[in-house]
């Protein structure tokens, strides 16, 4: 059995992936396959994944139906003992599967083991590293969207049909942050505090184009899990609902809506008062000035 199986779902991003692929190609673990799910791309992206002639490559053209289905078309075809799902636009280390293999081999094979990643821009230059990594992580998945699919290792025997990405194309956000809540429900999730990959961050990512409704979509999916054990803790569940109010906030206000991102700000704020020395309410509060001014 191959030990993993890195899955990349990809749309219309020919001039990112191939910086992605080599850096896959790259690693200095060698037991690996690489899963690229094309999902409708109308550039010339198969033409870049077929130049590398690579017989670690298994290519897959679908029609467009959003990442939750081509993830979970991808997870299909994976014939890995663990799955590493990985962002069409950002890089691997070339430690990134060695340091995976020696620790889930050293905390004897952990359903899910992750790595923090570092922030890049896009010049590839270092702007930051997620914190947060040590130990049994599970009871922070709760509360925070803090572990990015690039550095997350999960064991393939326990993503089954009850266990899988979202198909609703309208969940665009958090969708991530959703799934692994569902799985801390279940399993444990461990993680070790070593920056494995590089997330870049540029004007075509995911994050700089959601609006306000679709952050509402998200939270709905969420509101439908605070019945469930791993919610009865009141402390997670006000800091998931301050989460999307003040992310919804900052999206109204780049909406040009003041009044409705005041109110979804305030209501931040009284869930989780120190939402307010955090830099996205900074970020609401600089982008309804501007718009005053604008006005």
């Amino acid at each position: 059995m191959t030990f993993f199986s890195i899955i990349v779902p990809t749309y219309n991003r020919a001039h990112m992936i191939r910086r992605t692929l080599d850096s896959v190609l790259n690693q200095s673990f060698k037991d690996f396959e690489l899963i690229v799910v094309d999902d409708g791309s109308t550039d010339n992206t198969e033409e870049i994944v077929a130049s590398y002639n690579s017989p670690q490559i298994l290519y897959f053209k679908k029609e467009n139906e959003e990442r939750g289905i081509a993830r979970n078309f991808g997870l299909e075809k994976a014939q890995g003992r663990y799955v590493n799902f990985f962002d069409s636009d950002d890089v691997m280390y070339p430690h990134h599967l060695e340091k995976a293999f020696e620790n889930l081999e050293a905390l004897s094979s952990p359903k899910v083991l992750c790595f923090p990643f570092d922030y890049l821009d896009s010049e590839g230059k270092l702007t930051g590293t997620k914190t947060g990594f040590d130990g049994d992580i599970t009871t922070k998945v709760l509360e925070s969207n803090f572990i990015h699919l690039n550095g997350a290792f999960i064991a393939r025997d326990i993503l089954d049909s009850d266990l899988k990405f979202c198909e609703d194309r309208k969940f665009k956000v958090s969708e991530d942050w959703y799934f692994f809540v569902r799985i801390s429900m279940k399993h444990s999730i461990l993680g070790i505090q070593e920056s494995t990959s590089g997330y870049y961050i540029h004007e075509g990512s995911t994050m700089s184009s959601i609006s306000s409704e679709e952050y509402q979509v998200a939270y709905g999916y969420f509101e439908s899990l605070f019945s469930e054990q791993a919610y009865r803790n009141p402390k997670a569940v006000r800091k998931v609902k301050s989460e999307f109010y003040s992310m919804t906030a900052l999206a109204l206000a780049l909406e040009n809506k003041p009044m409705q991102a005041i109110r979804f700000l305030v209501n931040s704020f009284f869930q989780e008062p120190e939402t307010i020395f955090r830099k996205r309410t900074l970020g609401v509060i600089k982008n309804l000035f501007y718009a005053e001014r604008r006005g």
